[in-house]
């Protein structure tokens, strides 16, 4: 007995994906892979800093989430925003962030500047069929008188949303989690996701082969 064939239509696809991003990014626990050089303790003395954005960086949305994040994150550990007219801060920070989609079941390159990343596994089981997407963000410390990289941090997460923004304060709190990086290295952070404007939380911190 022959059975009709079954047609689905595009926008059910469509809707079940929606559904499908939607249910990763506000109910399962997320990981992100971090790797760290340079600081090994807090830093001493002076604390000031003035985030540093090229003539070539815009003033996008994602970006201006990320300067807002970072600079709460620095100032719980200490460090005093000089700002864009400050005289003479000690840091001068960087921020380097991207997205791209990734080829499922293919490893990006090993923590680098925003074009790279660490290591993320691929997708699996019934959440396989949705486009992935990789999430990168970089942070450089330069001592501001010797113009010389004292600190450097990369944190990669990987999910199915295009939207750069929901992973914002993810990696922000991904690339903070393990201050002042002792001894430096590699770690996976799994955090719970954010959720009614809270921060996410991290639920463990895992050291990474170097």
């Amino acid at each position: 007995m022959k059975f009709p064939p079954v047609t689905v239509r595009p926008s059910l696809i469509a809707a079940c994906a929606t559904l499908a991003t939607a249910s990763l990014a506000g109910c399962a626990d997320v990981s992100t892979n971090v790797r760290a050089t340079g600081m090994s303790r807090p830093p001493q003395g002076d604390t000031t800093y003035r985030l540093a954005r090229t003539a070539s960086q815009e003033a996008s949305d994602v970006r201006l989430q990320y300067e807002e994040q970072v600079r709460g994150a620095l100032a719980r550990y200490g460090f005093r925003d000089a700002g864009a007219a400050g005289a003479n801060p000690r840091y001068l920070v960087s921020i380097a962030h991207a997205t791209r989609p990734a080829s499922i079941g293919l490893d990006v390159p090993e923590c680098g500047d925003a074009s790279g990343s660490c290591s993320m596994p691929p997708s699996s089981g019934f959440w396989f069929f949705l486009r992935s997407y990789v999430h990168v963000l970089s942070l450089r410390f330069f001592d501001r008188e010797t113009a010389r990289e004292v600190y450097k941090v990369v944190a990669v997460s990987r999910d199915h949303d295009a939207d750069a923004s929901r992973t914002v304060p993810i990696l922000v709190k991904s690339a903070f989690a393990e201050f002042p990086y002792a001894g430096a290295g590699a770690w996976r952070v799994t955090l719970h996701p954010v959720k009614n404007g809270m921060e996410p939380g991290v639920v463990s911190i895992k050291p990474l082969a170097r």
